[in-house]
């Protein structure tokens, strides 16, 4: 779930527009074999944590430019696309480090990675971690993933090609549970689903006319957490830019939040973090989260066949539980706002 930036790229428009009257609309996604587009997409999250009466504060910056290309279209209009990563930003921040890491490709391909962090812990070996996370934005930027799409924007199916945990350094403590934590707290499977997740919009069949609406399902699972999205997309208005016809989508979901693997998770990397200490305890998570409500509204390239822009409303995600540590129990609340959130593509022409 990711502003708006400015685009270079110049837009390829169709001869013939899959219009009808000047109310009524075919929206589908057609993207034509060969063709490149450059996908940008960013977030701010702010998560607050209470805990024994003590509040923590993080905030997360992410930007990201990916390069989707269409490998192949099928006789049905079926799309099987690959998408690499052009650059990736972030920065995160709370009361005990600062985090950034930006990774680009240089004009050759080759991935140019920089991460700072800075720190207020006596004694923390800042070096170690900075290689840490440019090893993990140059795995980032070598990862391959393989989409097959459908013309209403069903992702039929998604994987990624490529080892986001190779080579990563543990050369001291910090590192090594950093390490371990990626490795038990993502899984390749869902980084695909997720890169995909807010990327492509779901469409109806045939054509809908203005203020008509249809149903969207959205589920998908991230570090442990399931998400199941019901709701409607709205044709809200249909408008000429430079003799090109923009469409107005309206969508709003409401999301069923499941932390049964989220709670799992938590529980094997704190058994993970005290082994490393030689403490051996018992631990349990126990979760609970309020509904996710999005809303967004999408600028869709009738003619073109893709979606120019998605920006999501600011979202709140309230989550409380209790953590066990040993004999002693602690009660946790958790809010998580995600702000600026926006996805952007432009077709890239060839030189």
């Amino acid at each position: 779930m990711f502003q708006t930036l400015t685009l270079c790229a110049v837009l390829s428009v169709p001869a013939a527009a899959p219009t009808v009257g000047a109310d009524k609309v075919e929206l589908a996604w057609r993207l034509p074999e060969g063709a490149v587009y450059r996908v940008e997409t960013s977030a701010e999250t702010i998560s607050t944590t209470t805990a024994m009466e003590t509040e923590q504060s993080e905030t997360m910056e992410q930007r990201r430019t990916n390069h989707v290309r269409v490998v192949e279209v099928d006789g049905r209009g079926n799309m099987r696309l690959s998408m690499t990563t052009q650059s990736l930003f972030m920065r995160k921040e709370s009361s005990m480090m600062t985090i950034r890491m930006s990774a680009t490709r240089d004009e050759d391909g080759k991935p140019d990675v920089d991460a700072t962090v800075t720190t207020e812990v006596p004694g923390f070996e800042t070096a170690s971690f900075e290689s840490f996370f440019e090893a993990v934005g140059a795995n980032l930027l070598d990862l391959e993933y393989a989409i097959h799409l459908s013309p209403d924007g069903s992702v039929i199916k998604s994987s990624v090609d490529g080892d986001p945990f190779a080579s990563l350094p543990a050369d001291d403590l910090a590192t090594s549970i950093a390490k371990q934590a990626i490795e038990l707290m993502i899984s390749p499977d869902e980084l695909a689903e997720t890169a995909v997740a807010e990327m492509f919009v779901k469409l109806p069949a045939g054509f809908v006319e203005v203020a008509g609406d249809w149903p969207v399902q959205h589920d998908m699972n991230s570090v442990g957490v399931a998400m199941s999205g019901t709701g409607r997309t709205r044709l809200d208005e249909l408008r000429d830019e430079g003799g090109a016809q923009v469409a107005v989508l309206k969508r709003d979901l409401r999301y069923k939040v499941d932390t049964d693997g989220l709670e799992e998770k938590m529980e094997e990397l704190m058994a993970l973090s005290y082994a490393q200490a030689g403490i051996d305890l018992d631990f349990g998570v126990d979760l609970s989260c309020e509904p996710l409500d999005s809303a967004s509204t999408v600028e869709w390239d009738v003619a073109g066949g893709f979606c120019r822009s998605i920006r999501w409303e600011e979202m709140r995600l309230p989550m409380t539980g209790t953590i066990r540590v040993g004999p002693q129990a602690v009660d946790m609340d958790m809010h998580v706002e995600i702000a600026n959130s926006r996805a952007s593509w432009s077709r890239v022409e060839p030189r």
